[in-house]
């Protein structure tokens, strides 16, 4: 019927989201910890509160943003 064929669209547009949102998360959590160590070895740092404040803020926005887009994109291609 409609709304199984909607409920599995729906449901798979959901999961290739998440799937693909959970990779980009996992890469950006190792990318900024790598970063934050280099940074930390090379730079000389009074305060590390700063860093960690704007590196957490920058994964929590761009993991946001990654997740709308990819949503709309795959939501896009399935109606197409």
């Amino acid at each position: 019927s409609y709304k199984r064929r909607y409920a599995i669209a729906r449901a798979t547009v959901n999961r290739a989201t998440f799937q693909e949102w959970q990779v980009f998360t996992i890469l950006a959590i190792v990318g900024m910890i790598a970063g934050t160590i280099l940074g930390l070895i090379y730079f000389t740092l009074y305060s590390y509160t700063g860093t960690i404040i704007f590196n957490s803020l920058m994964l929590i926005i761009g993991s946001i943003v990654c997740y709308l887009t990819i949503y709309d994109r795959i939501k896009k291609q399935v109606k197409e």
